[in-house]
């Protein structure tokens, strides 16, 4: 059997995918800062909170 399956438009997942690409992120964890700044990878919490009180 197969069902239809109904699409969600707007749905929060199509639009971090949009904002992955338009970073041009290719892998997680990836954490975009308020100034645009991209830190990829594992980030200890301590360099975490240092930057984000930046």
């Amino acid at each position: 059997d197969v069902k239809d399956i109904a699409v969600c438009e707007g749905h929060p997942i199509d639009e971090h995918y949009s904002v992955v690409r338009e970073f041009g992120l290719r892998g997680t964890p990836a954490i975009v800062l308020e100034n645009g700044r991209i830190m990829p990878g594992y980030v200890p919490a301590n360099r975490l909170v240092s930057e984000l009180n930046k």
